[in-house]
C-alpha cells in the first residue's frame, strides 16, 4: 500500500504491532504482555498540523497514540473497513449475517468489550440459512428446558426431587 491509498474515513489495522511497541510496564515483560495496554492497533489516519498523516490508534485517538506514516512504512497498515460503509451492529446480531459483511475490532478505549467494536456493512442482509440455525437452536434449547421443567413437576409431585429430600 502507499501513502496515496490512504482512505482517510478508513480503519486500519497494524499487522506487525511489535515493530512499533515502545515497552510494556515496568518489571513485565516488555516484548509483548502488554503489547495491547492502552493499544488497540487498529489507526484513523488524520493530517497533522504539518502536512503530514499520522494513524492514529484509535484506543485514544490522539496523536500522542500516533505513528506518522510515511512510504516506508505504509505496507504496515492494512485496510479494515471505511467507515463510510459500515454501521454499528448489536453482538447479538452478528451471527446473523455472512462472516464477510461483518467486523469485530475494537474502535475506541472499551477495546474488544463494552460494545462498540461491532460492525456489518451498510449492504448487509441477514441471512435466512444463519437466522435459521440460530433459532432451531434457540427452539432446541428451550425444548430442552421445558422437559427439564416437566421432569422437576413430576419429580415434585412423586415427593423425589433433590429439594424436598
Amino acid at each position: 500500500m502507499n501513502i496515496k491509498d490512504i482512505i482517510p474515513s478508513g480503519l486500519y489495522k497494524c499487522i506487525c504491532p511489535k515493530k512499533y511497541y515502545n515497552g510494556g510496564l515496568p518489571g513485565k515483560d516488555e516484548n509483548y504482555e502488554f503489547l495491547y495496554h492502552c493499544k488497540n492497533w487498529t489507526f484513523r489516519p488524520r493530517i497533522s498540523k504539518s502536512g503530514s498523516i499520522e494513524m492514529l490508534d484509535t484506543y485514544y485517538d490522539s496523536y500522542e497514540s500516533g505513528i506518522t506514516l510515511t512510504e516506508q512504512n505504509a505496507s504496515d497498515f492494512e485496510l479494515v473497513f471505511d467507515f463510510n460503509d459500515v454501521e454499528p451492529c448489536r453482538v447479538d446480531d452478528m451471527d446473523e449475517y455472512e462472516e464477510a459483511d461483518v467486523y469485530r475490532t475494537a474502535t475506541n478505549s472499551g477495546g474488544y468489550s463494552y460494545g462498540g467494536g461491532f460492525w456489518k456493512k451498510m449492504t448487509a442482509k441477514r441471512s435466512s440459512e444463519k437466522l435459521l440455525f440460530k433459532y432451531e437452536a434457540k427452539l432446541a434449547s428451550t425444548q430442552l428446558a421445558v422437559a427439564s421443567l416437566e421432569q422437576d413437576i413430576e419429580r415434585i409431585k412423586s415427593g423425589e426431587h433433590w429439594k424436598l429430600k
